[in-house]
């Protein structure tokens, strides 16, 4: 996890977790103080949370979003 500007940005590998990981993942990760938001990556690349249209949301995402 790397974070820049209170926010957090976690490159994940293995299996993309289910929406409600991810949500876990960002709760988790907006807990450590300083951190507002939490960018989810898989291998580098925008993952874990979908548009309606299908494509990866690549912004941050806070406990709201």
């Amino acid at each position: 996890m790397r974070i820049e500007g209170g926010i957090a940005e976690i490159d994940l590998a293995g299996p993309e977790p289910t929406l409600l990981g991810a949500a876990a993942i960002v709760y988790s990760a907006t807990s450590v103080p300083g951190v507002r938001a939490a960018r989810l990556l898989r291998y580098g690349k925008p993952c874990c949370v979908y548009s309606h249209s299908g494509a990866p949301i690549a912004e941050p995402h806070t406990r709201w979003s």
